[in-house]
């Protein structure tokens, strides 16, 4: 009776119906948010996958230029610089040897590359323009590699050990997220005084900064406005908390100074520290109020205990909006049970013999097992041998709200995202009672699942101070922000997070169960977020876009670049990588024209940008900026009205877009541009967007929206069997980038017959057929794609019938699209 009274007392000091942060910061420094667990997992000093050099093998003899050693590899995949070395990073040198040319052909210049990787595109770069660009490679002071791993800068300085040796190459230990560092690297080799001028470059980088995860939350049919999304209070963070089984704890810490009792009674403190707020109080004693005596004294003197009290209230925060309001709290199921105290129980049981862990013990214990072996490391991750060691860490994830120094770090991308966030928030809660069933039917919640690397916009504002006049390339995994969101709305449960080394003796106890099983043993990664980088880059460091798009790009349109690249005696050369191998000579060049990318519209891209008053006329050609990257939301536009098909988004996605063009009518293309408003059918609208030169296109509709919200919808029902659908569409989109790879070859083929060949339209298709027969075109693709791909090309671009856009009224494939602009300047403009 006094136990009841004193809750009822306790309870009414503390009752209040709602607060802003659903718990408070107490000790939140100490556990790991998400990122700082990625940082750790990946380049942290104790485990970390890279600082560790576990990303490393040996595999056949260095190509260093200095006698003896071992060439190293990644593990977990192989960058274009590796699996198409030398040729990828022979076509690269030529784009910067275009670059240098734009900016006057300075006689001093300097190149930063960030996150080198092995070493072998700047030995690759370097070894090129020694002896292809002569005047390039004098002009060039200085070569810097920055790196933040020092397993990595070992492996650097080893692959390009000659060029170390001559003082053009220089390994730093640096970090991109503070890239004006490297400066004074870059000025003692220019001259001090003198106008830094050059290329940053970076390849994979980007996809290794830390990412935050983020979850925006909302009352269910109550999606956020774009205000509310520039708002801290409508997010949630990620973290890890970690615990361990009290045997296992046990047996790692003998001979240590702390005891198992010590540790219990430190992390209980730590997670309780969380739960200081009013209304968890409140929650607390209603909970501690329908437990048994011997539950309450489990974690005396504590009511409950807080590390299964945290995550109970976690998991009903996911799902019920109202869940620490005093009514939620007080309301009992049909069998006079509380949900929260059902929750609370299950996570109690699967606690119950652990101990929670702060970060810094987490990382002792990881130094303690490694101090040990590689046997007993995976054995505390993974539990494999419990003969060696009895039990295992043990992690789970929160989402807390955002404290005042951690909201101030994202303000910049909240604002920079709201309004698309706003319109994919309208999508996620209209499709969540389809993806969630029968059992959300009562759930009053909705997220939006969100990945961000801050990292990204750190870099372009650090890399705008390294140099005075610079063009700053970025080669990476990705795509832009509208596409990453449709991926989060289609695919609701997926985490952003992606396990990249599947080694078959990892698979089963790490890959196959989570990104948190075996941090340090696996690679981690996500998809980078070009818009994010476009956008901040002008923001915070006044970089112009130049160029974005698939990588391949890189290797096109060479005959327009202003430089002569084609050996003597052969003026049929064009710098493609197959002629610079001298034929499909390896799987990597198959690779890299057949498109088996996972996801070809997150595939490699390039992106270029630039600032200073040299070098603005730069260009990588009429398709440089055929894939829009800006900060206007486009969840429904595809990159231009010509596009039968939006390659730049997920499958699922181009067709739900595609069905809402055709449901929207002539009027979707006006969100285009105004100029395209009066269009009666897509090649013409294409034009008219061409002719207006539009930078930033118009928001998109609030009419535009709900019909995206309809055809979404409609497919998610219409389709019982979403997988199939997704899987054709995925060959479907696979088979469209391959397509699109071969007609712009074929297109420079025909540009380059043009300049040689005055016959007839028989006659140069009769040319090209021999040059692709030549470089082994229809074998690779197959005669079928490679006859199909020519016969659209010569019908709707080569023909001399065509006038001033494609022929006909409807929306062609992308590469026809991409083909007109490549070879006229815009769609069909002759």
């Amino acid at each position: 009776m006094a136990y009841r009274a004193w809750v009822a007392f306790t309870a009414a000091l503390v009752w209040v119906e709602q607060v802003p942060a659903w718990n408070s910061h107490y000790g939140e420094d100490q556990l790991y948010s998400f990122q700082d667990f990625y940082t750790d997992a990946q380049y942290g000093p104790d485990f970390g996958y890279y600082s560790t050099g576990r990303i490393l093998h040996a595999d056949g003899p260095a190509d260093n230029g200095i006698t003896g050693g071992s060439q190293e590899w990644f593990n977990s995949y192989t960058t274009l610089p590796m699996s198409l070395s030398p040729h990828f990073a022979h076509a690269l040198c030529d784009r910067l040897v275009t670059m240098w040319l734009a900016m006057g052909s300075p006689d001093s210049f300097v190149i930063a590359e960030f996150g080198g990787g092995t070493g072998m595109l700047a030995r690759d770069i370097l070894r090129y323009s020694r002896d292809r660009h002569g005047e390039f490679h004098a002009a060039l002071s200085r070569y810097v590699i920055a790196e933040r791993s020092q397993a990595m800068r070992t492996t650097q300085n080893r692959t390009a050990a000659e060029f170390i040796a001559e003082g053009k190459l220089q390994v730093v230990n640096a970090d991109g997220r503070q890239a004006s560092l490297v400066r004074p690297h870059l000025e003692e080799a220019a001259g001090h005084g003198r106008p830094l001028v050059g290329i940053v470059l970076s390849n994979e980088l980007l996809d290794e900064f830390d990412p935050a995860r983020l979850r925006l939350m909302w009352r269910k049919n109550r999606p956020p406005s774009a205000r509310r999304c520039m708002e801290c209070q409508a997010y949630r963070e990620a973290y890890v908390l970690h615990s361990i089984d009290a045997r296992a704890l046990e047996t790692l810490i003998q001979g240590q100074t702390v005891s198992v009792e010590e540790l219990e009674i430190e992390g209980r403190q730590l997670f309780c520290g969380l739960l200081h707020t009013a209304a968890l109080k409140r929650a607390m004693l209603a909970v501690a109020e329908d437990l048994s005596e011997a539950e309450r004294w489990q974690c005396a003197p504590m009511a409950v205990c807080c590390h299964a009290f945290l995550l109970a209230v976690n998991q009903a925060l996911q799902f019920h909006h109202e869940a620490l309001y005093q009514a939620e709290i007080i309301r009992r199921e049909d069998d006079g049970l509380r949900e929260l105290v059902r929750l609370y129980r299950a996570h109690s049981e699967a606690a119950n013999g652990t101990v929670p862990l702060s970060k810094d013990r987490y990382r002792q214990l990881r130094r303690l097992a490694a101090d040990r072996g590689a046997e007993m490391e995976k054995a505390l991750l993974t539990g494999s041998n419990p003969d060696l060691l009895p039990g295992r860490i043990k992690s789970s994830e929160v989402f807390l709200s955002l404290n005042a120094r951690r909201c101030n770090e994202l303000k910049g991308w909240m604002e920079r995202h709201a309004s698309r966030l706003a319109v994919a928030a309208k999508l996620r809660d209209a499709s969540a009672p389809v993806y969630d069933g029968i059992a959300g039917a009562a759930h009053t919640a909705v997220h939006l699942k969100l990945v961000l690397r801050p990292g990204e916009a750190s870099f372009v504002e650090e890399a705008a101070k390294l140099m005075d006049d610079s063009f700053l390339v970025t080669l990476d995994y990705g795509a832009d922000a509208d596409a990453l969101l449709w991926h989060t709305l289609i695919r609701p449960s997926h985490e952003g997070i992606h396990i990249m080394d599947a080694r078959d003796e990892l698979f089963a106890d790490c890959t196959a169960v989570s990104y948190l099983a075996c941090p340090g043993l696996q690679d981690l990664t996500t998809s980078v977020d070009f818009t994010e980088v476009a956008v901040a880059g002008k923001q915070l460091g006044d970089w112009e876009l130049k160029a974005y798009g698939p990588v391949f790009l890189i290797e096109l349109s060479f005959d327009q670049a202003g430089l002569n690249i084609a050996p003597a005696g052969n003026p049929y050369s064009l710098g493609h990588l197959l002629e610079r191998a001298g034929g499909l000579v390896s799987a990597g060049l198959q690779a890299w024209y057949r498109k088996p990318e996972q996801d070809p519209w997150a595939s490699f891209k390039i992106m270029v940008q630039h600032r200073g008053s040299r070098g603005h006329a730069w260009s990588l050609g009429s398709l440089g900026t055929s894939w829009p990257v800006g900060g206007t939301p486009r969840l429904f536009r595809a990159p231009s009205p010509c596009w039968r098909r939006d390659l730049s988004k997920p499958p699922l996605a181009s067709l739900i877009t595609t069905a809402t063009h055709r449901s929207v009518g002539d009027d979707a293309w006006a969100t285009y541009a105004s100029d395209a408003a009066f269009a009666t059918d897509p090649v013409a609208a294409s034009f008219a967007v061409d002719r207006a030169m539009v930078q930033e296109m118009p928001e998109e509709s609030s009419t535009v929206t709900d019909a995206l919200v309809d055809q979404l919808l409609a497919m998610l029902l219409q389709h019982h069997d979403l997988s199939m659908l997704l899987s054709s569409q995925h060959e479907a989109q696979q088979q469209s980038y391959a397509d699109t790879h071969l007609a712009l070859l074929l297109v420079d083929y025909w540009r380059l017959i043009e300049k040689f060949l005055e016959g007839d339209m028989e006659e140069r298709l009769a040319k090209v057929v021999e040059m692709a027969d030549i470089r082994q075109l229809p074998e690779l693709y197959g005669q079928r794609q490679f006859d199909r791909v020519l016969n659209e090309l010569t019908a709707a671009v080569f023909s001399r019938n065509a006038t001033l856009a494609l022929p006909g009224t409807e929306a062609y494939p992308a590469y026809v699209c991409l083909a007109a602009r490549a070879l006229h300047g815009r769609p069909g403009l002759r």
